[in-house]
């Protein structure tokens, strides 16, 4: 459900543009007495009088479906009377007229019975939020509302998109409205820039199309933005939304950020190649438990219980050192041993060895060692 909210001047002539009788239109409900647009005008009229200084007291709200969507009489009534209640526009005249074709038209008075004025700011936007809030207590069809509008979209009236429909109906060339010519080279001089507001004017301007800025005198401070092409000047915020001064700022910040980046890409992060020993240390980590693997030398009773009987800072107690096979070593009394480390430490296990050899000799004793 869409809707469109407009203040006017004069409800008789309102009254009479709804009421017409070609539109096949009837009064569907309200809170007043006449049927007629005279009658209905007299008594708006009343209220009307109570704030004569008020200029446009009138406020009409059109509602219309999507195409072959329609509700019963009953509950129209209900949403212009949850309409009337989220726009805040209770304790006034208002009357209900349905037109043939999916759309209804709301009228009342921004004068309340008590002489209070509706200021109603915003009020497209809050129409636009109602709807959406109407639509879902309703069960009616979601529509597109804020969050899908195009900020950049440019926003023609309906004359001149009837007078270029025509155009193009009887075959002629149509004219392009200055509006989307201007709103067309905008869009193309943001996108060749670097970002920066020089060079987007300079780029513009070289499309036909002049830019002034409203900029303060003392504080060179700026605050809007208008531009002029073929004779016709307008606001930037006329245009689209988004080429306001603040918008066109916006969207020139996001386009140096990229022009930027393109300039100065980030390097890749540097890959370094692991060894596959590299890779297996990582993946398998020593622990404290555990003893290397030496080519040659067993413990006696393998198991997690063998762990000590290979003291390679030997001990004052020669039985602390366990009993040490050695299987297939060399003369040497390291034997061969892959690791230097495990090898050093091995000899001067093996130097302690013989000196404590040399004094049990000296007692009549012998070292225990099996040797296969």
């Amino acid at each position: 459900m869409k809707g469109k909210i407009v203040r006017g001047s004069g409800f008789r002539g309102c009254l009479n543009y709804i009421l017409d009788s070609e539109k096949q239109a009837y009064i569907v409900g309200g809170n007043m007495v006449s049927r007629d647009a005279q009658g209905l005008a007299r008594e708006f009229g009343h209220v009307r009088r109570i704030r004569s200084g008020c200029k446009k007291p009138v406020l009409h709200i059109a509602l219309r479906m999507p195409g072959g969507e329609d509700v019963s009489d009953a509950k129209w009534i209900a949403i212009s009377l949850d309409l009337l209640k989220i726009l805040q526009l209770s304790n006034r005249p208002w009357c209900l007229v349905k037109h043939i074709g999916e759309h209804v038209h709301l009228v009342t008075s921004r004068v309340d019975n008590s002489g209070g004025v509706w200021t109603g700011k915003w009020e497209a936007l809050r129409l636009i939020s109602a709807t959406q809030e109407l639509e879902k207590k309703f069960g009616l069809t979601i529509t597109p509302g804020l969050a899908g509008r195009d900020r950049r979209q440019t926003r023609l009236t309906s004359g001149q998109i009837r007078k270029f429909q025509r155009e193009v109906e009887r075959g002629d060339a149509p004219v392009i409205p200055a509006k989307a010519a201007i709103a067309e080279r905008i869009k193309k001089s943001i996108a060749d820039s670097d970002g920066t507001f020089p060079d987007f004017k300079k780029r513009i301007e070289a499309l036909g199309v002049q830019v002034e800025c409203n900029t303060a005198k003392t504080t060179n401070h700026i605050s809007g933005i208008s531009f002029k092409f073929e004779g016709v000047a307008m606001k930037g915020s006329k245009v689209a939304r988004a080429y306001g001064w603040q918008g066109l700022s916006e969207l020139l910040t996001e386009r140096n950020r990229q022009y930027e980046n393109s300039r100065n890409p980030r390097p890749a992060p540097e890959i370094i190649a692991q060894s596959d020993v590299s890779r297996a240390a990582q993946s398998r980590p020593n622990r404290t438990d555990e003893q290397p693997d030496v080519p040659g030398i067993e413990l006696a009773g393998a198991g997690k219980d063998a762990a000590p009987a290979l003291d390679l800072d030997g001990g004052d107690d020669g039985d602390a050192l366990g009993e040490l096979v050695m299987v297939g070593l060399s003369d040497s009394p390291v034997g061969a041993v892959a690791d230097p480390l495990l090898a050093a430490a091995k000899a001067a296990r093996f130097s302690r060895g013989n000196a404590r050899e040399d004094c049990e000799l000296d007692q009549g004793g012998w070292p225990e060692m099996t040797i296969s």
